[in-house]
């Protein structure tokens, strides 16, 4: 901007210089002298016109950017707050699918413990049952073979008295 306002002080200086210089003083030459002057004047009137209507577009420019920036930023943080919503619904949904899952699991270890507690309950009960019952057999047959010896002795005992009687009639 500086540097057109120079280019436009030395063109207006050439001009006047020239003017200056110039031999014709007529009427019309004065005119246009007057005329040029003028429109040198509303030259540097429209220039600087332009200028600040391109210095206020700059600034209309810089201020719908920073507008702009701060738009993105507050739509940013909207976002990251809608999202930070989200995750946490999504993260309170697995929470719960999650405890649903670890009660679903224990529920199952739960009922594989009871019934390996009731298998091994039945276990050692028919083990319990099948000692008891060999005890009997055991407590059967030995009370059978006592039985059996006490009447076996029972019937040497009759024998050899017979024996005896037999051989000893005197004495009985």
């Amino acid at each position: 901007m500086a540097k057109d306002e120079d280019e436009e002080t030395k063109s207006y200086s050439r001009h006047k210089t020239k003017r200056a210089h110039s031999s014709s003083s007529s009427e019309s030459g004065s005119r246009d002298g007057t005329e040029n002057g003028i429109s040198k004047k509303e030259r540097l009137e429209e220039q600087r016109k332009r200028d600040e209507k391109r210095a206020e577009e700059e600034r209309i420019t810089r201020q719908q950017w920073a507008e702009s920036k701060i738009l993105e930023e507050e739509v940013a943080r909207r976002l990251e707050r809608y999202l930070e919503a989200e995750l946490a619904i999504l993260l309170k949904r697995r929470e719960t699918e999650f405890n649903a899952e670890i009660e679903r699991r224990v529920a199952i270890e739960q009922e594989a413990l009871e019934k390996r507690r009731k298998e091994e309950a039945e276990r050692k009960a028919r083990e319990e049952e099948e000692e008891r019952l060999r005890k009997e057999e055991e407590e059967r047959q030995l009370k059978e073979l006592n039985e059996r010896l006490a009447r076996q002795r029972e019937e040497e005992l009759s024998e050899l008295r017979r024996k005896e009687v037999r051989l000893f009639p005197v004495l009985s």
